[in-house]
């Protein structure tokens, strides 16, 4: 017989992890920033155990044809045209497809913060100075008293985002932005 022990341990509120490195631009001045997650997801997650042996499961990619595992090095990513038909997509050529990876964040434009609507705003991230904090603070300060955000672009984990730069008092917030064609109009709902 095999016992399951759960440990439960409280959770502090310490720093959170740095994730990214980089250099906000605003103008020809740069500030050197790192950035953290601003949210901590605590939900609840089962794992899959083998109700006789009490083995904890784990997943396999099984053919749908032959009805036995496919090792990852066997697999291939493909992007469905129709129904029935895909591309398969070379891993090779799928890291060519990738935005560089800078490690610039570009404000290219300012605009009234009241004019983003909440429904384009994904994640929220924490920018920390990363040296000298003279001029993030006077930017912070200046968007604030502006009641401005920076449209901005950066790259990273090889991905390109779009997001708004938002003051919150001395510091910076970097929210990820939906695109326009991510949102359903209110229409669709007959509201």
């Amino acid at each position: 017989m095999r016992l399951l022990l759960v440990v439960i341990s409280e959770k502090g509120y310490g720093m959170a992890a740095t994730i990214w490195m980089g250099v906000l631009h605003v103008g020809d001045t740069g500030v050197p920033v790192k950035l953290h997650s601003a949210v901590s997801q605590n939900h609840i997650q089962f794992h899959l155990f083998h109700k006789t042996d009490k083995v904890q499961l784990r997943q396999q990619m099984v053919c749908a044809f032959e009805k036995k595992p496919v090792p990852a090095a066997e697999q291939v990513r493909g992007y469905q045209i129709d129904e029935r038909r895909y591309v398969l997509i070379d891993p090779e050529e799928l890291e060519q497809t990738g935005p560089e990876g800078a490690r610039d964040i570009d404000i290219h434009e300012f605009v009234r913060s009241d004019e983003i609507d909440p429904v384009f705003r994904e994640r929220t991230y924490y920018l920390e100075p990363d040296r000298s904090s003279q001029n993030y603070h006077a930017l912070a300060l200046a968007m604030k008293e502006l009641e401005v955000d920076g449209v901005c672009t950066w790259v990273m984990r090889k991905r390109a985002f779009l997001g708004a730069l938002h003051s919150a008092g001395n510091a910076l917030r970097l929210n990820v932005l939906r695109y326009a064609d991510e949102i359903l109009p209110p229409q669709s709902l007959n509201l």
